[in-house]
């Protein structure tokens, strides 16, 4: 009778569990974290691998990652995906939220290495699917790889 309840909470807490990792089901291919693998621009490519863009529900998140300290820079926003575009509104820098000119000014710097020059960036999706993403903003292609 034990081995019955249990087998019963484990299919519980599994079904719950599910549902909680996906948004009324199936999210789509966009979900979960991606490795910018490079930039390219006038075929001329710029490797990365320390560059993070993160997207769950409709939050997304731009990461950069020190692999000497482990330190992680972080640009948080809300994003909207329609087909063919990913509109982004960053509103959080480095855990504070964006309110004055100077910190306006302190993200549009973490954003230039990545050639973004905007808060408010307008990707056009190039290919999307479940482990592979290219976007591309103002002449520049970004290519990335989806982490398990």
């Amino acid at each position: 009778m034990k081995q019955a309840l249990y087998f019963i909470a484990s299919i519980i807490i599994l079904c719950m569990t599910s549902s909680c990792l996906q948004n009324n089901g199936y999210i789509g291919d966009l979900f979960g974290q991606w490795r910018l693998e490079n930039i390219c621009h006038d075929n001329v490519v710029e490797e990365c691998d320390t560059v993070f863009f993160a997207f769950q529900s409709d939050v997304m998140q731009i990461q950069k990652v020190n692999y000497l300290t482990y330190e992680r820079i972080a640009a948080t926003g809300l994003y909207t995906h329609q087909e063919g575009s990913i509109k982004v509104n960053l509103y959080n820098y480095y855990g504070q939220e964006v309110t004055t000119e100077a910190q306006t000014a302190q993200l549009l710097r973490f954003l230039e290495s990545l050639h973004i020059e905007d808060t408010a960036p307008l990707f056009v999706v190039e290919k999307l699917n479940w482990n592979e993403m290219v976007l591309q903003y103002n002449d520049y292609r970004y290519t990335f790889s989806k982490l398990d």
